[in-house]
């Protein structure tokens, strides 16, 4: 499952999610990117163009839904204005994503 926010705060908004989780799981970060590793699967965040992109990896649907979970309560909650995060399958076109 993928996913898109429009901000442009991307890279600082991925620096604060990734600190926020950095405390309880493992995370590697660079320069606007993070891979966030969870009990849930992996979450890797990566700016692009005016925002930024998620992409997540589970190993059933149960852990790909509380993963997308999970990361959209944070991002949310660390934004400094609202964001609607447009998630996608990895098949579909982001263009066409609706706001789920």
């Amino acid at each position: 499952m993928k996913g898109r926010v429009a901000t442009p705060e991307a890279s600082a908004l991925i620096a604060r999610t990734a600190r926020h989780f950095g405390h309880k799981v493992p995370v590697t970060t660079s320069d606007g990117y993070a891979s966030i590793e969870t009990r849930f699967g992996r979450a890797e965040l990566a700016v692009s163009g005016d925002g930024f992109s998620i992409a997540l990896a589970s190993p059933d649907r149960a852990s790909l839904e509380s993963i997308r979970g999970v990361v959209t309560s944070h991002v949310t909650r660390f934004a400094r204005t609202p964001v609607d995060i447009h998630w996608f399958d990895d098949k579909q076109d982001p263009e066409a994503a609706s706001n789920d």
